[in-house]
C-alpha cells in the first residue's frame, strides 16, 4: 500500500513561510509535499526596510529571494496569485486560472 503524500499549499512569501521553508531544509520530510505561491520572486525583509527608504540599502540588499530558499526546502515555487479556495475540493485556483 503506497502512501499518498500530505501536501502543504503556502500561501505568499512572507516571514513566517520563509520560516516554513528553512525548517523544511533543514529537516526534509519525504512524505510532505510543499509549495509556495507568491506574487513576487523576493520578500522584503522589513527590517531593513527604514535603511532603503533613507537610501543606505539598495532594494537587492533589501530582498530575499525564494527560488532558494524552496530548492533547499524540497519545494515547488509558483510565481502566481491565489485568487480562490475550494476548501470541499481542497484547491486553490490562481490568477492564471491555474488550480494547486
Amino acid at each position: 500500500m503506497r502512501t499518498q503524500k500530505r501536501r502543504i499549499l503556502l500561501v505568499g512569501g512572507g516571514h513566517a513561510h520563509a520560516e516554513v521553508l528553512r525548517r523544511f531544509a533543514l529537516a526534509p520530510d519525504a512524505r510532505t509535499a510543499l509549495t509556495l505561491v507568491s506574487p513576487d520572486a523576493a520578500m522584503a525583509y522589513s527590517g531593513m526596510l527604514p535603511g532603503l527608504v533613507a537610501g543606505h540599502y539598495t532594494v537587492e540588499q533589501t530582498h530575499v529571494a525564494l527560488a532558494p530558499l524552496c530548492v533547499a526546502a524540497h519545494a515547488r515555487l509558483v510565481t502566481d496569485r491565489v485568487v480562490a479556495l475550494d476548501l470541499v475540493a481542497r484547491t486553490a485556483m490562481l490568477a492564471s486560472g491555474r488550480s494547486e
